[in-house]
């Protein structure tokens, strides 16, 4: 055999092997979907309808998730749970399924339900953002306590009818004590008035400050 047969059938060896890893990762790679957890959440007071009014007392959490999946198969979001604690008491923790999804109106100043929470679709190489409602239901019994500290939160979704979610993520945040004041005022005058928290590592406020004063801070 010559060298040039060899030569030839080297290269044609390499381009069957390119053109399978083409048509593996271009059709049948499995898809990989990521989540991504904004950097402000939402926490408000809130009722529950009942047949003799109002139930004040319940909880509503509002987290802005992003699903992307860059591969070439499509996926879904079949679930998403939501778990919070106090870091100084981590045995009591409050685990809370999703319940809708919120769309924001007024200029973002409201927010109203746009659908109850239901598995999602998730195209191949697309991303989905949606802002979803976790409640937490005032007849429940046990309060969940919204005061000054640190709080670690946790966020699992799944892509399949399985036991164990296929992504997680933890984030540490803290409420302030003008976090604390504000929801405190809204419980006490029965009112649905939110606050902004701040998570990971979101947490300077606007403010007024120095080019030189905001350059230290970046380095």
């Amino acid at each position: 055999m010559k060298i040039t047969d060899i030569f030839s059938i080297i290269i044609a060896f390499i381009s069957l092997v390119i053109s399978i890893l083409t048509a593996y990762f271009a059709y049948f790679k499995p898809s990989q979907v990521r989540m991504l957890i904004g950097k402000i959440f939402i926490i408000a007071n809130t009722y529950l309808e009942t047949e003799s009014g109002k139930e004040w007392g319940g909880l509503s959490f509002i987290l802005p998730i992003t699903f992307s999946n860059w591969s070439p198969k499509g996926s879904s979001i079949e679930q998403i749970r939501f778990l919070i604690e106090r870091q100084e008491n981590p045995a009591k923790t409050f685990d809370i399924a999703w319940s809708s999804f919120i769309k924001f109106v007024d200029g973002g100043s409201q927010w109203e339900s746009d659908t109850m929470a239901h598995p999602l679709a998730l195209k191949a190489q697309s991303s989905l953002t949606k802002f979803v409602r976790f409640d937490w239901s005032p007849l429940r019994g046990e309060k969940i306590e919204i005061r000054e500290g640190s709080y670690t939160l946790r966020v699992y979704a799944w892509t399949k009818d399985e036991e164990k979610p296929d992504l997680k993520e933890k984030i540490d945040f803290y409420i302030t004590k003008e976090d604390e004041s504000f929801y405190q005022k809204s419980v006490a005058n029965n009112l649905v008035i939110p606050i902004m928290v701040n998570l990971g590592q979101s947490k300077l406020p606007n403010q007024v400050t120095t080019r030189q004063e905001s350059l230290l801070k970046d380095e």
